[in-house]
């Protein structure tokens, strides 16, 4: 597989599959890619329009523009979907009452994909590959937006906090369609298409194995990350993809603006315990955390009987249905 310009070949032809756009708002006889969840705006360079067209049929090959901007919805939409409906976890953007608003050319055509927290919105480049090709980035930059929007405006960096929530976002997504095996390179690629090719080397979830917290930090938030991601798809082999998908966006809940890795990690922990998990995955949970060099307790220990240490200001309660 080859970016080759953005131009079709008859291998990345052969990898497009039909899929349902789900609640695309049609308005006298017009059909746009605008949703309950995800809503396709035009704001930044290229400005290419939103795509909306007669036919509710969205079917296009990857050189055209509207490819990008069907795959934003699909993946946006569908993400959301998930979170809010399957894992009963409610977060949506408080900038808006809209879906969760993206430009799926933008970044006047740079490398480079965003989430503003001032405007709630995701915009992707087109420098390399299309950024909107590639699902990990989609989820990685609405992982921001989740984080954001959990914390209602607490999102945190400190020690590239955020980074890894989009990263372990976007690979949690990636591994649940089952493509490789633990013994593949790939099954701990973070933007498999996008990186991992002559553009960029892309980031892996298997970093923490060499780098655990907090000996493996460098002080670059995008590296220091990829420490929260692997750790946390450690939770993920341990007890499933909704389990640890639904633990971790509770936990974010907990946490502020001034969160590291280790505070969010005895979030995560938390919430798994005010879920209601059974002791053995909530063990399980700990185990993983654990692993990595957070300083979480396995059950017994003092800090998992008496939830956060008295004092401790940096974290509050969600309210999960």
């Amino acid at each position: 597989y080859v970016d080759g310009g953005d131009v079709d070949t008859p291998q990345l032809t052969a990898e497009a599959f039909d899929r349902l756009l789900p609640d695309i708002t049609e308005t006298a006889g017009t059909y746009e890619l605008r949703g309950p969840y995800a809503y396709i705006l035009d704001w930044d360079s290229p400005y290419k329009g939103i795509f909306s067209q007669s036919s509710p049929t969205f079917a296009f090959t990857r050189q055209a523009d509207a490819f990008e901007a069907v795959n934003s919805y699909y993946h946006i939409d569908t993400y959301m979907r998930y979170l809010n409906e399957t894992l009963g976890v409610v977060v949506m953007p408080y900038q808006y009452s809209t879906g969760v608003v993206f430009d799926p050319s933008g970044w006047n055509g740079a490398d480079n994909s965003s989430y503003s927290s001032s405007t709630g919105r995701l915009t992707f480049g087109e420098g390399g590959v299309d950024d909107a090709e590639d699902a990990d980035v989609l989820i990685h930059e609405l992982g921001h937006g989740l984080h954001d929007w959990i914390t209602h405006g607490g999102l945190s960096q400190v020690t590239g906090l955020s980074e890894g929530v989009g990263d372990y976002f976007a690979a949690s997504y990636s591994r649940a369609f089952g493509q490789w095996t633990p013994a593949d390179p790939q099954y701990h690629w973070v933007f498999s298409w996008d990186g991992h090719n002559p553009f960029w080397p892309g980031r892996s979830t298997s970093w923490v194995d060499s780098h655990p917290w907090p000996t493996g930090l460098v002080g670059q938030i995008h590296t220091d990350g990829q420490i929260w991601a692997g750790c946390m798809m450690r939770v993920w082999d341990a007890v499933g993809r909704e389990q640890s998908d639904r633990a971790h966006l509770v936990g974010l809940g907990m946490t502020n603006g001034g969160s590291n890795q280790d505070v969010a990690a005895h979030a995560v922990l938390q919430a798994a315990q005010d879920l209601g998990y059974p002791a053995d995955e909530v063990t399980a949970i700990a185990t993983a955390l654990a692993s990595c060099g957070y300083t979480v307790e396995i059950p017994g220990g003092p800090l998992f009987e008496d939830g956060f240490e008295s004092g401790d200001t940096s974290l509050w309660s969600v309210t999960v249905p």
